[in-house]
């Protein structure tokens, strides 16, 4: 089992309260600590 620390989760909240986020449009981030990355094998 994949568990995401709470400085990575802290980063992603950081990141979409940042100015950096308004050059993103149409999509949606996934933050799950890694989970999903088991779909690609």
């Amino acid at each position: 089992m994949i568990r995401m620390s709470f400085k990575g989760f802290g980063a992603a909240v950081a990141f979409l309260c940042s100015e950096k986020v308004k050059f993103i449009t149409g999509t949606g981030l996934l933050v799950d600590g890694g989970q999903a990355t088991g779909l690609l094998d």
